[in-house]
């Protein structure tokens, strides 16, 4: 049975890639996207900076985005990624007496009607896709070395425990990415004017699979890198210039340094979406099937891999901080092995008259919930200056909000029952940004649910119904 790629809708407005493997018929979830957002939900909290989008600045350029050629569910794993090709298109038109070679001429208008060449343009336009989105990655890895890191480290701007902690592995992917792209370009070139049955990229993807593995340190220590970056930042202001000096070099195209650092992340997940769109265009008698079904399967276990390792590594970094940032504590020992952070939002919860009370913070792990309350003011102060000398020998360094410690639930004992919008008043009260309260139109009304259990009860209110709708997902999910 061919591998086939079905989309599992994970909240409005987000899909979750999930690939089943051929041989083993798992079913594995690329949840890079999920990763990502986590990095950067962590990062601007902690550093109040909003995250450049690489993606933004290719629009206001006028560019289109590079690989919606590779299907629909490819768009939303390649934020930022830019390529001179255009899209593989279902109906492209190409001129009749094209033959299916790797540069055919462009079309004129007329359609293809044979489909077997139709299909062999298909197959030849994602062979170039990939060509061309691993040239876009490799000069982005070109430029986190000759912009970045090479320059800090030549003018000792950072000692090299700090660079190493930035930018960890990266001379090991540029080698890896240098000989990978290398490679095809060599076979691309090898490849002009012959028909589509001897055009085969999959042994290239297979030769380099055991080095591809290497990713994994890269991707686990993202949190660690930026968390390095933000330290840096704040007490090196010779390192702060340099940055922002770089960031506004053309070739960097306004993204900083932490955009830049997660390209690993985002290439590592596509391969395995781009093999799976060639395969779905080359035939069961051709020469490349059996190579391109073996690379595959191989690179959904590597992306697998670096989701698990990264998305471990940022539970990790996540606890250790709510460890030192959430007042009160007392006994409860956050720090577990068997256990893993899976989300947190904001709330407003309400009296039992259904007026506006608090700003709550829940925290989700994998086996419980934490019931939080923001600190504000002069509490803040003293407890963030306790804290900070409490755990300046761990070298943890807080930003960002602290917490006190409310409640404790086991997830078997937590409930969550929603509450229909027309059972509230239409004038009411919900948190109006950072962490205040304020008053709202009826076009604004909170949407509210309840969570219970035998020993307490609290009505939250939600900012928005997309707000509500993605706790209520992360909640079912876990």
């Amino acid at each position: 049975m061919e591998t086939v790629i079905p989309i599992a809708v994970h909240a409005p407005g987000e899909e979750k890639r999930c690939l089943t493997s051929k041989t083993s018929g798992r079913m594995i979830t690329l949840r890079f996207d999920d990763i990502v957002e986590k990095l950067k939900q962590m990062e601007e909290q902690e550093s109040g900076e909003a995250w450049v989008e690489d993606e933004e600045e290719w629009e206001k350029a006028g560019k289109a985005k590079s690989l919606a050629t590779a299907g629909k569910h490819l768009e939303n794993t390649t934020e930022g990624q830019t390529s001179s090709q255009q899209g593989v298109e279902e109906d492209e038109d190409v001129d009749e007496e094209c033959e299916p070679g790797l540069t055919p001429r462009p079309g004129e208008g007329s359609q293809i009607d044979d489909p077997e060449l139709a299909r062999a343009k298909r197959r030849m336009n994602v062979l170039v896709e990939i060509v061309e989105t691993e040239k876009d990655y490799y000069r982005d890895l070109e430029i986190l070395n000759n912009l970045y890191l090479q320059p800090l480290r030549k003018g000792r701007i950072l000692p090299d425990t700090e660079l190493g902690l930035i930018f960890s592995t990266l001379p090991t992917l540029l080698s890896i990415n240098k000989s990978l792209l290398d490679a095809l370009q060599v076979r691309v070139n090898a490849c002009q004017g012959l028909p589509d049955e001897d055009v085969c990229m999959g042994d290239l993807f297979l030769e380099h699979t055991d080095y591809l593995k290497l990713y994994g340190t890269f991707c686990s220590r993202q949190a660690e890198a930026l968390r390095a970056i933000r330290r840096n930042k704040a007490t090196n202001a010779t390192f702060q210039t340099f940055i922002l000096k770089a960031q506004n070099k053309p070739q960097c195209r306004k993204l900083d340094l932490k955009s830049f650092l997660i390209k690993p992340v985002q290439r590592i997940c596509q391969y395995p979406l781009l093999l799976q769109e060639l395969l779905k265009h080359t035939p069961d008698a051709h020469k490349d099937r059996a190579s391109v079904e073996l690379a595959l399967e191989k690179l959904l276990a590597i992306a697998e891999h670096v989701n698990d390792a990264t998305e471990r590594a940022y539970s990790i970094a996540k606890i250790i901080e709510l460890r030192h940032t959430i007042q009160g504590l007392q006994n409860l020992e956050l720090i577990n092995p068997k256990r893993s952070f899976v989300g947190e939002a904001a709330f407003t919860e309400l009296n039992k008259k259904r007026q506006v009370d608090k700003t709550l913070q829940l925290f989700l792990f994998s086996d419980c919930l934490l019931v939080c309350e923001p600190l504000k003011g002069a509490a803040a102060k003293i407890q963030h200056a306790n804290k900070t000398a409490a755990t300046a020998r761990a070298s943890v360094r807080l930003q960002g909000p602290l917490y006190a410690f409310k409640q404790y639930f086991l997830l078997h004992e937590v409930v969550f029952k929603d509450i229909s919008d027309s059972s509230l008043p239409l004038l009411q009260m919900v948190s109006a940004g950072k962490g205040k309260v304020g008053k709202t139109k009826e076009r604004d009304r909170a949407y509210t649910y309840d969570l219970a259990n035998s020993s307490s009860y609290r009505t939250l209110c939600a900012g928005s119904l997309k707000d509500k709708a993605r706790w209520i997902d992360i909640w079912e999910f876990n």
